[in-house]
């Protein structure tokens, strides 16, 4: 299966230049929002939550078909503030910084996109502390994210 990226080709830049980019972005961004939603909820929550995110992230495949543009207006559709806006925007970027890295391939479910993000930093002690992202709640993540293999 192939996944059509050339609305991208007018970028200048790919989001990620390196794997050292794409782990400071995926530790600041996508898995540091995950963790402060998990920290803020009771732990019988944690899975719903996650459930969540991988809808998110699948969401965000379909949209990284779409232009800009058109995904801007899917989500005035579909009422979305700033903040779901700024989270769909992020896990684009990081389905698309992926793809373009060879971190995943077009075939891969988009829910590999978190799994792959947690391989990336799990051993990076110093970005983990700098982030506040928990060993725990990264190990979590994890684990919940095997059950779609």
């Amino acid at each position: 299966m192939k996944l059509d990226l050339s609305t991208f080709l007018k970028r200048d830049e790919l989001p990620f230049r390196s794997l050292e980019e794409a782990k400071e972005y995926v530790a600041k961004y996508t898995l540091n929002f995950i963790n402060i939603e998990l920290e803020g909820l009771p732990k019988e929550e944690w899975e719903n939550t996650l459930k969540t995110w991988v809808k998110i992230f699948a969401f965000a495949r379909e949209l990284l078909k779409l232009p800009q543009e058109r995904r801007k207006e899917v989500y005035r559709k579909y009422n979305f503030d700033s903040m779901m806006e700024g989270i769909m925007e992020d896990a684009v970027k990081v389905l698309y910084g992926f793809y373009s890295l060879g971190i995943l391939k077009p075939e891969d479910k988009p829910h590999k996109a978190l799994e792959k993000a947690t391989e990336l930093i799990e051993n990076e002690e110093e970005l983990l502390k700098r982030e506040g992202i928990k060993r725990e709640n990264l190990k979590f993540i994890k684990e919940f994210l095997k059950k779609f293999n």
